[in-house]
């Protein structure tokens, strides 16, 4: 097992390598290396950080916030500024969930709210909220932490299709129509239903503008439906945080033919962490989260997978070894043991997501 000292060692030599090389570098020697160990290690020591990149195309952090009335420093939250700060760069992208308590009114007006205090948090840390791609190119250019709005469950819309324009308008770029139950765009994954017709007027009305859908929490039918629309007008969809319905056949997650639907649009899939997604229990493992990870490079490659990690959407529920978004070096190191090289940890934690956004988000 290498010493915390001896990879401060390697950090301290003239190339400055990155984190991913120093994982190569350690594995090809033989030597064990705890994937904790690489998350902490950087900043258990005063002024070093951890050197590395990631795209998550899931959190809840912006709900959270507005819901418990806190702020992007506080400690208990799963992504907070401290954490962020580790990462060379980092986007995420914040989806903005309608609370299941709210009414589709309230929970529309309540949408504002949320986003205007993530917002305010955002630039009071010079953190950028991207709606181009000229922002996402710049974040990347500049290091500069880049979140992406998405509205998640489009019951807010209420049957006015009027409101999808001044959600644009608004910034967002992603919506994941469905989230629970059924509602005036269709069934969730809770439902065999499939779109209704002011669902598939609205899912028009998604691509006509440039919005990109997500169809994680869509029934089987809806998300065929949704994926058609989408691509008769040669939009892609994503299934931003979504697992293996052939390793835990949980009504949220997708099957294989989903999943090749998905890369033959042109989209990306997103493998969530949460235990429930992953096992079908409250206890997950990080090997858990690879081995989804590996059925999907399995099925589609490794040019269509990345991370929706869910994180601050998943309450006490977290897979053992990846708590906070501090703990993702845990994950990368485990793919390395899985057998996938640092080049195809790359492109799952960062490349393909960044790829994806910088071709498909609406100026």
């Amino acid at each position: 097992m290498y010493s915390t000292s001896s990879i401060f060692r390697m950090l301290f030599t003239d190339d400055k390598p990155s984190f991913s090389d120093i994982l190569k570098r350690l594995h090809k020697s033989g030597n064990k290396v705890s994937g904790k160990l690489m998350s902490f290690v950087f900043r258990q020591q005063k002024g070093m950080v951890i050197i590395m990149k990631l795209f998550d195309l899931h959190c809840d952090t912006a709900f959270e916030l507005e819901d418990r009335n806190i702020t992007l420093s506080d400690e208990t939250l799963d992504i907070n500024d401290r954490m962020i700060s580790d990462f060379d760069t980092f986007f995420a992208v914040s989806a903005i969930c309608a609370d299941e308590h709210d009414t589709d009114e309230t929970a529309y007006e309540r949408f504002f709210k949320i986003k205007d205090n993530f917002k305010s948090e955002c630039c009071s840390r010079g953190y950028l909220v991207c709606k181009n791609i000229s922002d996402i190119k710049a974040c990347r250019e500049h290091n500069t932490p880049g979140f992406i709005t998405a509205v998640e469950d489009a019951r807010i819309l209420a049957g006015k299709s009027e409101r999808i324009q001044i959600l644009f308008e608004s910034g967002v770029r992603i919506i994941t129509p469905m989230w629970g139950g059924e509602s005036c765009i269709g069934g969730s994954h809770e439902s065999e239903r499939g779109l209704t017709n002011f669902g598939k007027e609205a899912a028009r009305e998604f691509a006509r503008l440039g919005i990109i859908t997500d169809i994680s929490h869509a029934s089987e039918r809806s998300a065929y439906e949704l994926t058609d629309i989408a691509l008769s007008y040669g939009m892609p969809v994503i299934a931003s945080h979504s697992c293996a319905f052939a390793l835990n056949p949980h009504s949220r997650n997708i099957r294989d033919r989903q999943i090749e639907a998905v890369k033959a649009s042109g989209g990306i899939i997103g493998v969530n962490t949460y235990p429930i997604h992953l096992t079908g229990t409250e206890h997950a493992e990080i090997g858990d989260v690879t081995e989804h990870i590996a059925h999907i490079t399995d099925a589609v490659g490794a040019e269509s997978i990345a991370l929706g990690c869910d994180f601050d959407g998943m309450g006490a529920c977290h897979t053992s070894g990846l708590e906070k978004i501090s703990c993702i070096g845990a994950l990368y190191d485990a793919l390395i043991r899985r057998g996938f090289s640092s080049e195809m940890c790359d492109r799952i934690f960062f490349e393909n997501a960044y790829n994806f956004m910088s071709a498909h988000i609406a100026d």
